[in-house]
């Protein structure tokens, strides 16, 4: 049986604490896309779903590629490290920039949204009226008697 020297596994751990860290930002990515693309609860249940799904899957292969497929109790702390130490330190940064960015590109969309949307809004009313002076002519126009000749027997 394989075993690994002290110094291995402290570089295991250290790649675990990075692993981590890279869980933690690819979790900020994942709730930064969410936030923009989903509005129902169930969106949001479904894609933390689907993203704890495939953080188990790089688990996996993380214990596989750096521990040869033994799973220890020191490389699941390293990972639950890392992950606290993103988001006690970068997170709250990434978070808030991502807000401010955010809050920018909404800003510009609105400012170059808002004149398309007052121009189609009016071209909608426009036409709705059109369509309803339509309508009326038509209408005046069937009640006419079709015919004011006089009809002829022969």
């Amino acid at each position: 049986m394989y075993s690994f020297s002290i110094t291995e596994q402290l570089v295991v751990f250290i790649e675990s604490v990075g692993f981590g860290v890279l869980l933690g930002a690819s979790y900020s990515i994942v709730d930064l896309a969410v936030s923009i693309f989903t509005v129902g609860r169930k969106k949001t249940v479904i894609c933390d779903s689907i993203f704890s799904g495939l953080c188990a899957v790089a688990l996996f292969c993380f214990i596989l590629a750096y521990n040869l497929g033994k799973f220890r109790l020191y490389m699941s702390v390293g990972i639950l490290v890392g992950v606290v130490v993103y988001f006690v330190s970068f997170g709250s940064y990434a978070q808030k920039l991502c807000s401010f960015i955010l809050g920018g590109v909404h800003r510009f969309m609105s400012f170059v949204f808002t004149p398309l949307k007052r121009f189609f809004s009016w071209i909608r009313r426009r036409a709705e009226r059109t369509f309803k002076n339509l309508k009326k002519k038509k209408a005046k126009k069937s009640t006419k008697p079709i015919a004011n000749k006089k009809e002829s027997v022969v």
